[in-house]
C-alpha cells in the first residue's frame, strides 16, 4: 500500500510539474517575439486578400450581371409587345397596347427598383479595382449607413 502510495504521488508531482510548464510557457508576453512578421507571410497575406479581391469582384460583377439581365430582359418583352402591337390587323392592336403598356411600366419599375443595387455595386467594384480602400473598408462604404439617432429633450 505504501509503494502504491508513493507511486501515485510520483505520477501526480510528475503532472503537476508538466502543467505548470505549460502554463508558464502559455503565458509569455507578446512583446518577447518579433514585431515585424516575416517576409514569407506577409506575401502569403498579399496573395490571400488579393485573391479575396478577387474572388469579390467576380461575386459584385455577377450581381451587376444578373440585374442588367432582369432590365434587358424586361425591355425585350416591352420592345416585342411593341412591335407585335404595330404589326397586327387593325383592330387587333388593342389587347396588343394594353400588353405593352402593363410590361412598359413593368420595366420602368423594375428599373427603379434596381437603380440602388446597380449604384451599390458598381461603386463596390469600382473601388475594388481601385485598391484605394480594403474589402471591408469598401463594403462599409457601399452600404449606407441606416443607424437611428435619437435625441433626447429636457424640459423644466
Amino acid at each position: 500500500m505504501k509503494n502504491l502510495t508513493q507511486k501515485f504521488a510520483t505520477v501526480s508531482l510528475m503532472l503537476l510539474a508538466a502543467a505548470l510548464t505549460a502554463g508558464a510557457q502559455s503565458e509569455v508576453s507578446p512583446d518577447h517575439f518579433d514585431d515585424q512578421p516575416s517576409a514569407a507571410a506577409a506575401q502569403a497575406n498579399t496573395t490571400q486578400s488579393s485573391e479575396a479581391v478577387k474572388a469579390q469582384i467576380a461575386t459584385e460583377e455577377a450581381r451587376l450581371n444578373g440585374y442588367e439581365a432582369q432590365i434587358t430582359e424586361k425591355e425585350s418583352q416591352v420592345k416585342s409587345d411593341w412591335e407585335a402591337a404595330t404589326t397586327t390587323a387593325p383592330g387587333d392592336e388593342a389587347g396588343q397596347m394594353i400588353a405593352y403598356t402593363v410590361h412598359e411600366k413593368e420595366c420602368e419599375q423594375l428599373k427603379a427598383a434596381l437603380a440602388p443595387q446597380i449604384k451599390e455595386a458598381r461603386e463596390m467594384l469600382a473601388s475594388l479595382r481601385n485598391g484605394s480602400t480594403t474589402v471591408a473598408q469598401a463594403a462599409m462604404a457601399a452600404k449606407p449607413d441606416r443607424t437611428l439617432v435619437a435625441t433626447v429633450h429636457r424640459t423644466r
